[in-house]
């Protein structure tokens, strides 16, 4: 309270309501300005985290390697469990890549629980052990989107994903090594003599698995990819598991399949495979029509990240950012371990380096002839 000059006691002045919704006013702009900031902040640090775990998971497959001296397959045997679930549960009994390497990255329990299966534990144990969350296996921009517990953001290159040559000697036939890095270590036979480990429709192929060395002889180690997120809106594999079975999963909508843990080489057809906005091979847009009957949308690197791309990491380890505008040609020669161009009527031979589909990929242009392609870091900038 204070006197006025008239001698009566008067209320102190406060603020008008004028001023008060200018200060609200103000502080909202101020809150409005500073949001994004944190936001892009917060998204920085989840990308670099994204980063971080693929670094952590490269390491532990070359530890893999250089302990093994080959890769772990895009699917593998592992027993007793698999020999176990091959009898009651085949389409259970083949891991990927994720499981192989669990000890590398430190998951001893988790592996040893495969090592030591007898088919005596509860269903509920087994659901409870693929149900667990491995954080390394989980980009942080995209879990709270996984429908599972147990979910993976991460892909394997596998190249075509199980091209055979042609002939070799009897019906069974050999895999490319030089398509893709990671090999299917299965195969497609029988290994029980009863309940097949495989999708009986393919044809028949050896198990096969590639190294390091392979790869570091062909096009080199820090010029093909390792690993690459895929967790995209576009994927609808939210509620893929790093424990699931890499077969292959019904694509929403249609009879297509597209297996879990692996991205790879996009079909090759008319279009100019260079022009990447006529044939995006990084976070396919949700419009995309499957191309040449193949779920295009569904088999390719994407991510939930800010900055319209994917992390990636190389056979040497190091990590790096994919644009969503790379050329598909430079892509797809990322994608093979060796890229030497041979003759057409040499991929049916024992000495192919890669698959039918790898090699029209290095078709530069509709019709065009060969052409090798010479890694220059600098085409991943576009």
């Amino acid at each position: 309270m204070r006197r006025n000059n008239s001698g009566t006691v008067s209320a102190p002045s406060g603020f008008t309501l004028v001023e008060l919704l200018v200060v609200i006013a103000i502080i909202g702009i101020l809150v409005g300005m500073l949001l994004p900031a944190v936001q892009v902040v917060r998204e920085t640090a989840r990308r670099s985290s994204c980063q971080n775990n693929m670094k952590q998971i490269a390491t532990a497959i070359v530890h893999y390697d250089a302990t093994k001296t080959k890769l772990p397959g895009w699917r593998n045997v592992i027993d007793p469990y698999s020999t176990v679930m091959v009898s009651g549960t085949p389409e259970r009994a083949c891991v990927s890549w994720t499981v192989p390497i669990l000890s590398e990255l430190g998951n001893n329990e988790i592996f040893n629980w495969y090592e030591t299966y007898s088919g005596t534990s509860s269903q509920q144990f087994a659901d409870e052990v693929a149900a667990k969350r491995i954080p390394i296996y989980l980009c942080p921009t995209s879990s709270a989107d996984m429908a599972v517990t147990g979910g993976l953001s991460y892909a394997a290159n596998a190249g075509t994903g199980g091209e055979e040559m042609l002939l070799v000697s009897g019906s069974v036939r050999d895999q490319y090594r030089g398509d893709g890095v990671f090999l299917d270590a299965v195969g497609n036979v029988n290994l029980n003599g009863s309940a097949p480990y495989f999708d009986p429709g393919r044809k028949l192929y050896n198990p096969a698995r590639s190294s390091l060395a392979h790869v570091g002889s062909g096009d080199g180690d820090a010029a093909t990819l390792m690993l690459a997120e895929r967790c995209g809106p576009v994927t609808n594999l939210g509620s893929v598991s790093w424990a699931a079975n890499p077969l292959a999963v019904a694509t929403s909508g249609s009879s297509f399949t597209v297996s879990r843990h692996i991205f790879g080489h996009p079909p090759f057809t008319t279009q100019v495979p260079q022009n990447s906005s006529a044939y995006r091979v990084i976070n396919v847009p949700s419009d995309k029509v499957p191309v040449g009957g193949d779920d295009y949308p569904m088999r390719y690197p994407s991510s939930r990240h800010r900055g319209s791309g994917v992390n990636a990491v190389f056979c040497d380890g190091h990590t790096r950012f994919l644009s969503e505008k790379i050329d598909s040609w430079v892509y797809s020669q990322m994608l093979t371990s060796n890229s030497k161009i041979l003759d057409k009527s040499n991929l049916t031979g024992n000495d192919a380096y890669h698959g039918n589909r790898a090699y029209r990929w290095q078709q530069y242009g509709v019709g065009g002839s060969t052409k090798e392609y010479i890694f220059d870091d600098k085409d991943l900038d576009k």
